[in-house]
């Protein structure tokens, strides 16, 4: 395993801090996501709460600033800019997510682009367009272009772009758009990397690859990414950063690092130590147990790699059988 690792990372320099407007993310790290989708509270309310605890890494979606009332929208602004004050770094979100479930169709890059510049932010993901899933030029130009005009836009934040490509065509899209932006940071949907886990560590591995020849090291930013088990692994084969919702979804085992249902946390059975006074509501302590935990998850897979000893680690917490199955799988694209 160790020899695969080398053989994936060792051609070009690994991150291990991105530069920012105002100082540096270390990597990898996981963006606590916050949506008003598929998720219990108001956007604002978990705002609140990731800001009050000095939470590390929050992903915010435009979407949501807009789409609330004035007053609630004003107040997360605030919170923003409270929570870079306290070296938070915010990733800003187009909204597509949102409105694609909404079927908002009024939502488009001019209205992400109206709030860009007043919603504080260190990096923000392009307005992406899935449309352009099934060609290959076509594709590259769209996410150029639309990368390009962002940029211009944008008042000292990063901007990421985003890509979106069919699984056969979406290593040479990949490569294509990172050598004509030279991106701090680009990101894919976990989901288009394949099918089951060991198809998509294979198709971040070939990705990584790719752009590694490219001479400077291009992070990758994967959406939609928060398992525990996933996010080591990806972490390990090739990704740098990621968001996901699993934080104020379920809830997260730390003895195995696997998630249960949000409304399962007593079935850990011990009483959690999260340094605060009793009396938090369910929901506050569920959501608190996750932040410590994913905090510290990603310390530990942090450590590993710069420490290059991951392979403990990945015993640890995966069966035998499937590791060896994931060497063999990855070992035919070395």
């Amino acid at each position: 395993m160790r020899e695969l690792l080398y053989r994936i990372n060792g051609d070009t320099a690994r991150a291990v801090q991105l530069p920012i407007s105002g100082g540096s993310l270390e990597v990898p790290c996981y963006f606590a996501s916050i949506s008003s989708l598929k998720t219990n509270l108001y956007p604002i309310e978990y705002l609140k709460l990731l800001v009050k605890i000095g939470a590390p890494h929050i992903l915010i979606s435009a979407y949501d600033i807009v789409h609330t009332s004035r007053k609630n929208a004003s107040a997360m602004l605030r919170l923003l800019k409270r929570a870079i004050k306290g070296g938070s770094r915010i990733m800003l979100d187009s909204g597509n997510y949102e409105s694609y479930w909404r079927k908002d169709r009024k939502w488009t890059s001019k209205s992400y682009e109206r709030v860009l510049n007043s919603t504080p932010h260190h990096l923000a993901m392009i307005y992406d367009n899935y449309d352009l899933m099934r060609g290959i030029t076509k594709n590259i130009a769209g996410i150029e272009k639309e990368t390009e005009r962002q940029r211009k836009l944008a008042s000292g934040g990063v901007v990421v772009p985003i890509i979106h490509a069919s699984p056969a065509k979406l290593i040479k899209v990949t490569k294509e758009i990172a050598n004509r932006l030279r991106p701090l940071l680009l990101a894919i949907p976990e989901r288009e990397l394949g099918e089951g886990v060991i198809e998509r560590v294979v198709t971040l591995v070939r990705i990584r690859r790719e752009l590694n020849k490219l001479g400077t090291y291009i992070p990758i930013h994967l959406l939609g990414t928060g398992n525990p088990q996933s996010l080591l692994l990806f972490s390990v084969f090739g990704a740098d950063t990621f968001d996901g919702l699993e934080w104020c979804q379920t809830t997260v085992d730390p003895n195995n690092a696997t998630l249960l249902h949000f409304h399962q946390r007593e079935l850990l059975g011990k009483k959690l130590d999260l340094g605060i006074s009793d009396g938090l509501t369910y929901q506050a302590a569920t959501l608190l147990h996750n932040l410590t935990f994913f905090e510290s998850w990603m310390n530990t897979v942090r450590k590993s790699l710069i420490d290059d000893d991951v392979v403990p680690l990945l015993e640890k917490y995966f069966d035998g059988g499937f590791l060896d199955n994931l060497r063999k799988q990855v070992k035919k694209v070395l």
